[in-house]
């Protein structure tokens, strides 16, 4: 957790805290308005909704389903470490995801 001091009015020191929380190494979003809102629409958390959502429709046309802009759904996927990549296979050829498993 960092500490910072933001003002000294009459005497007092007023501070204003910046926690940063992690999991697994991953910066965790702050549940904004609209984080709440998309999460309470698709019954489901923002860490798992959007690969699925992302992987079947792209950025662009998740962006459009969610009713957020590009810029605001590539700030959710930098903050909850989800990397997106793109794979391009020739014919014949297959991918395979693997999840590490829990300890």
């Amino acid at each position: 957790m960092l500490l910072w001091i933001t003002k000294r009015l009459k005497g007092i020191v007023r501070f204003q805290f910046r926690a940063i929380s992690e999991f697994g190494g991953v910066m965790v979003l702050r549940k904004t308005d609209l984080v709440k809102r998309v999460e309470t629409q698709f019954n489901r958390p923002l860490e798992r909704l959007l690969p699925e959502m992302i992987n079947e429709n792209g950025l662009s046309g998740t962006a459009d389903a969610l009713g957020v802009k590009k810029s605001t759904l590539n700030y959710w996927l930098l903050k909850l470490g989800i990397n997106v990549q793109r794979v391009v296979l020739a014919p014949g050829e297959t991918v395979e995801v693997k999840r590490p498993g829990r300890v």
